[in-house]
């Protein structure tokens, strides 16, 4: 069942036509709450404002998201990573990570999961570079711990040696 609302304005004797909608109602689904409307679809709301508007939860086995950009430019030797300070300082100003859409800009804004799953994609490879680089500072401390001990048992091996020539010195009076 198609319907079109002609809006119509009267100007001085003239009647001028200023918009037409076109409603595409399926009737056979009209009772599951599926509506079409200038081309988009709607399930439980008569107003679908994109190609397919859901006014309820969807259940799926996938979703498939078309996108342009992915963020493995933050392994390339010039990306600028903040210090863990930096996002430490913005975090504490802010309440939460730099990038990332507040509590706030997410229940007042729509959350586009194509553009959520690329930052979240973006901090998970940030993160693996602060890992790599936690991972290089364990490393030298442990070689160096490990220098340490070996110089300490080395000082440990000097002193009882020396006691023992101190002891066999006294022995020797």
């Amino acid at each position: 069942m198609k319907l079109t609302i002609i809006k119509i304005r009267k100007l001085k004797n003239l009647f001028i036509f200023l918009t037409a909608v076109t409603f595409t109602i399926n009737t056979s689904h009209a009772q599951n709450n599926i509506f079409s409307v200038n081309g988009n679809v709607g399930i439980g709301t008569t107003t679908p404002d994109e190609k397919l508007a859901v006014n309820g939860v969807i259940h799926s086995k996938e979703v498939r998201v078309d996108l342009k950009a992915w963020p493995d430019y933050v392994f390339k030797p010039r990306y600028n990573l903040l210090t863990l300070n930096e996002v430490k300082t913005f975090v504490e100003q802010n309440h939460h990570l730099p990038e990332m859409p507040s509590a706030q800009e997410v229940e007042t804004k729509d959350l586009k999961l194509g553009e959520i799953n690329t930052l979240l994609t973006k901090k998970v490879e940030e993160l693996t570079l602060y890992l790599f680089e936690k991972d290089a500072e364990v490393t030298t401390l442990k070689s160096n711990f490990d220098s340490l001990e070996k110089k300490y048992q080395d000082q440990q091996n000097q002193l009882h040696a020396i006691k023992d020539m101190l002891d066999q010195l006294k022995k020797g009076k």
